[in-house]
């Protein structure tokens, strides 16, 4: 390969490498964001506003229970 080849390679390896970091970045925000309204949701709607719902950790358990089942390892009760 001549210079302005490998230039070529080198920079589009580097534009890639930049994308996928900046992608990576965007999509750790965006599930941030997404557990941040869950929690908000069920802490507003579901324990109207108090530390824990009267009949305790049921909801957290059902709803880590779904989302494991539907998208896998990553949603425990701790999570």
């Amino acid at each position: 390969m001549d210079k302005s080849s490998n230039e070529l390679c080198k920079n589009s390896i580097d534009f890639v490498e930049y994308a996928r970091g900046i992608t990576a970045k965007q999509i750790n925000i965006i599930q941030l964001m997404t557990f941040y309204s869950i929690g908000r949701w069920i802490v507003e709607e579901q324990q109207r506003g108090e530390s824990r719902a009267k009949y305790g950790q049921r909801v957290i358990k059902r709803l880590s229970e779904a989302l494991t089942e539907q998208y896998g390892r990553g949603f425990s009760e701790d999570t």
